[in-house]
C-alpha cells in the first residue's frame, strides 16, 4: 500500500513534512509495539471497523491480532520523492508500505503502485496540474472501500470546480458532435 503526501512544490517542505511524519509515526509505531492491544491507536481503529466496515465478514477480532503483528509495522518506509532524494521510490522486491511525500515529481508520470491514501494540502491554479494532482486519488480493484482522500477546504473547491468544468467540457463536446461540428 501507499499513501501519498502532497503538501508543496518546495523541496525544503517536503523534507520538514518527512522529518515531522517520521516523529509521529516512530511514537505511534513504539506505542503498538510496546502496547500492543491496549495501544489508544488499536482503540482508533476499532471504531473506524465499527463505524465503517461493521457488516464485513471478517471479526474485529482477527483484524486486531494482525494490528498487533509487528511485522508490517516495521515495513512501513517513510520518504520524500524529489529530484534531490537521497532514496529513490522502488517497488521492485518485496511487497512495500511507503508513505511517499513530494510535489513535482510525484506528478509527471510516477505511479504510485497501491495508492490507497493521498493526502492534499499543494495549491495551484492551473488545471493541466490541478487534473494530474487528480490521479492520485488511487483506484484498486477490490480496495474500493479502502480508498481515502484527505483535501484542505480550499482544494476540495479547487477540484469541485475542476469536475463541473470537465463535465461542461464533455457536454459541449457531445452536443457539438451532434451538429456535425468539427474542432
Amino acid at each position: 500500500h501507499t499513501m501519498l503526501v502532497q503538501t508543496h512544490h518546495e523541496i525544503v517542505i517536503h523534507e520538514d513534512t518527512e522529518r515531522r511524519l517520521t516523529a509521529v509515526w516512530d511514537s505511534w509505531k513504539n506505542d503498538l509495539i510496546v502496547n500492543s492491544k491496549k495501544s489508544w491507536l488499536v482503540n482508533i481503529f476499532k471504531n473506524r471497523w465499527e463505524n465503517e466496515f461493521s457488516t464485513s465478514s471478517e471479526k474485529w477480532e482477527d483484524i486486531c491480532d494482525l494490528i498487533c503483528t509487528t511485522n508490517w509495522i516495521r515495513k512501513i518506509e517513510i520518504l520524500t520523492v524529489n529530484r534531490n532524494s537521497p532514496t529513490k521510490l522502488d517497488y521492485s522486491g518485496e511487497p512495500k508500505i511507503v508513505v511517499a511525500i513530494g510535489g513535482f515529481s510525484l506528478g509527471r508520470g510516477l505511479t504510485l503502485e497501491g495508492l490507497t491514501i493521498s493526502f492534499f494540502a499543494r495549491t495551484t491554479k492551473a488545471y493541466d496540474t490541478l487534473l494530474q494532482m487528480g490521479r492520485w486519488f488511487g483506484f484498486r480493484k477490490g480496495y474500493e472501500d479502502l480508498i481515502r482522500v484527505h483535501l484542505t477546504s480550499e482544494r476540495y473547491s479547487c477540484f469541485r470546480h475542476l469536475a463541473i468544468v470537465e463535465k461542461e467540457i464533455r457536454f459541449d463536446i457531445a452536443r457539438y458532435d451532434k451538429r456535425g461540428c468539427t474542432p
